[in-house]
């Protein structure tokens, strides 16, 4: 689920042109690339250039730039078919050249999504960092054959190649989506271990014999070319059913305002500032989902609630204040009923009142037993609630509203939470048609 979400931002932002902070990291990634290109090039000693042997490793790469496989927020190529016979048989400063040219000659096939080929060329230029890594390695390498032996500069060059791209991929990542390191090292990983797999055997084959290092590209390219169409097909259907999910928490919502028009309006405000506040808590793409879903459905119980329980302008009675606590447990059952993410959605629901005390409600449960997104919720529905008139009272100001957030922070709200909230609310952080933001 969550590389779904990366996955899926990363296709929307493949169908628009850059945008000025996209475009800065951008062009900052392929100058440095450049920068650590020329400062290779001039340590290193001549180079004879091997022509033919370039001209086919650069082709082969650019068949591996035509197969890709969409990995978190962006799209990797199992270029190291091609890339680990380049450390071996290519003088070490043109490794970047050659990486950087077998992306050109490969790109034509990219430039059908919404970038201009400036663009394209400025990302290509900057996805290069893996091959700065290995070609400063492969540099001392050659300056000094003494201190390793082959196979262990080799592995050296690797291991700096996996290094510096994750370095570069976080931060590149981190400054253009937020997302968190963890969920890109672990959405990466597998990337990197299928380059481990195939780098001793492309080294040792450009080692023993170059001709069948290469010759071997092609049949394994088809065999990852049939990989990357099906895990194309799972994302799709992934995307697809989420996007029906979607679908019904909205039409879900829909029904809560139909039926309720106080309740509905509210859940919109409820989900504006929640989405607001998991932002400023910085979750990740799957919480923020869970978060809004929650947000637009914590009420959606409240269906089988009696209007006049709802719209009574007095204090409810004991027994009309549990029927109208049983609304999150009907919430939960009928979010399970959909199944799917919903149905996670729906415990989450469940969870919507209680307090950080344990003075809640229905299962009691206290501090980081309350699922994160249901601490959200609930403090965003209080916020909310004050600032709206109710049947049996006037609405409070902001001021007043956050005041009162802040006195029950620690015991009915998760303090963090709370300290979101203000911070969302000081940073305009609210669509400004939203009450709240008033």
């Amino acid at each position: 689920m969550n590389n779904a979400a990366l996955v899926d931002a990363g296709r929307q932002r493949g169908l628009r042109r850059l945008r000025p902070t996209e475009r800065r990291v951008a062009i900052t990634s392929a100058a440095g690339v450049a920068i650590a290109a020329t400062e290779i090039w001039l340590a290193a000693p001549p180079v004879h250039v091997p022509w033919l042997t370039a001209a086919l490793l650069i082709a082969g790469y650019a068949a591996c730039t035509r197969v890709g496989f969409e990995v978190s927020a962006g799209s990797a190529a199992p270029t190291q078919l091609a890339f680990a016979p380049m450390m071996v048989l290519l003088p070490p400063p043109l490794l970047v050249p050659a990486a950087l040219l077998g992306y050109v000659v490969g790109g034509p096939r990219r430039l059908a999504s919404g970038k201009r080929w400036w663009e394209m060329a400025i990302i290509q230029a900057g996805g290069c960092w893996y091959a700065v890594g290995a070609a400063a390695v492969m540099t001392a390498a050659d300056l000094d054959h003494r201190t390793l032996s082959a196979a262990g500069w080799y592995t050296a060059a690797f291991a700096m190649q996996c290094s510096v791209d994750l370095l570069a991929s976080v931060l590149q990542e981190r400054l253009v989506l937020g997302a968190p390191v963890r969920e890109l090292i672990v959405a990466m990983a597998p990337c990197w271990m299928i380059d481990a797999l195939i780098t001793p055997v492309s080294v040792c084959l450009a080692v023993t014999a170059p001709l069948l290092a290469v010759a071997s590209l092609f049949p394994l390219l088809l065999m990852f070319r049939v990989f990357s169409r099906e895990r194309h097909a799972r994302y799709d259907q992934v995307l697809a059913l989420n996007a029906a999910y979607r679908g019904t928490a909205l039409l879900l919502g829909d029904v809560v305002e139909a039926d309720h028009e106080y309740t509905g309006a509210h859940s919109r405000d409820v989900v504006r500032l929640s989405v607001a506040v998991a932002e400023s808590l910085h979750l990740g793409p799957a919480e923020r989902t869970v978060v809004e879903f929650a947000a637009l459905l914590h009420d959606v119980g409240k269906i089988r609630v009696p209007k006049a329980i709802l719209d009574k302008p007095a204090a409810l009675t004991p027994d009309e204040r549990r029927l109208i606590e049983q609304h999150t447990i009907w919430g939960e059952g009928m979010l399970s009923g959909v199944g799917g993410m919903l149905a996670e959605v729906g415990r989450v629901v469940r969870s919507c009142h209680e307090s950080w005390d344990g003075s809640g409600y229905p299962d009691r449960l206290a501090g980081t037993a309350i699922p994160m997104p249901a601490r959200i919720v609930s403090a965003c529905d209080a916020l909310s609630a004050m600032t709206t008139d109710r049947p049996y009272r006037k609405a409070r100001s902001l001021a007043e509203a956050l005041a009162e957030l802040e006195r029950c922070s620690g015991t009915q709200f998760d303090p963090a939470v709370v300290e979101a909230i203000r911070r969302a609310v000081e940073d305009n952080a609210l669509s400004a048609g939203s009450r709240l933001a008033a």
